[in-house]
């Protein structure tokens, strides 16, 4: 606690307590894991490749990080520190996290009715370059819900190409009586008690905020933007892109495996 002048080690071997002893320290909670499967060499075998097995820990580092903008997050691989998070608020998380200007390419949305949401919606013209860059948290847990996806997806069907999907950040904090995480047997998909109004609620939101802002372009137009697509009769025959100041990630961001595109059948 902030109010106490030390803080508390506890080292714990096999799930065995071998010591404990009050430390100096700042404020906040440290936990270090060392040597993992000393005594479960069994379970050593079932590890992936070392990049591979990064990658999970940085994702799971980038949800925990993206959840919660108030708490310091650090991140050191091979003696090399590659986050050094000191407590922002969201969209500057976000920018630090993901390398994205998300003041210039994102829209901000909003709604405190019927649920607390926080919503930001690539624009269309940048869509094709952040392809399955989907992060869903609901009450600050990642998960994956084809009921916002679908409804992002529908309220943006106008805007961008029927095979690309749209690129979101969504924090929704909602009852938990509402929503069930035990469909999925790692509790990474839920199922809303009422999908409609959930539904509904999100694509009203995304709707409504495409309307109001301006120099958006509609389908006809981004169809031309990308290569291979197939322009419409009306169309012009040319539309310069728009320029942005986009840059992908600087470090290898895994494939979310939480927020990545699903498309229910």
């Amino acid at each position: 606690p902030k109010d106490q002048k030390t803080g508390y080690e506890a080292v714990f071997i096999a799930g065995e307590l071998r010591s404990e002893k009050p430390v100096g320290m700042q404020d906040g909670t440290e936990i270090i894991v060392e040597n993992l499967f000393f005594n479960l060499p069994a379970r050593k075998k079932f590890l992936k490749s070392d990049i591979t097995e990064y990658k999970h820990i940085l994702q799971t580092f980038i949800n925990y990080a993206a959840a919660f903008p108030d708490i310091s997050f650090t991140l050191r691989h091979n003696k090399k520190t590659i986050f050094n998070l000191k407590p922002s608020i969201l969209e500057k998380r976000l920018n630090e996290v993901f390398n994205l200007p998300i003041e210039d390419n994102f829209l901000k949305i909003e709604k405190d009715l019927p649920f607390k949401l926080t919503l930001f919606l690539a624009k269309p013209d940048i869509v094709e370059k952040i392809q399955k860059l989907n992060l869903i948290f609901v009450n600050k847990r990642p998960v994956r819900s084809p009921t916002i996806f679908s409804a992002i997806k529908t309220a943006m069907h106008t805007y961008i190409p029927e095979k690309l999907s749209p690129s979101f950040f969504v924090f929704l904090e909602i009852d938990p009586s509402l929503y069930d995480v035990n469909i999925h047997p790692r509790k990474e998909e839920i199922k809303f008690v009422n999908q409609e109004i959930v539904f509904r609620f999100i694509e009203n939101s995304v709707r409504e905020t495409l309307r109001q802002a301006k120099g958006l372009s509609f389908r006809a137009t981004a169809t031309i933007q990308i290569k291979n697509s197939l322009s419409q009769p009306t169309a012009p025959q040319q539309t310069p892109k728009t320029k942005t100041d986009f840059k992908q990630p600087q470090y290898p961001l895994p494939k979310p495996s939480f927020g990545k595109s699903f498309e229910p059948k």
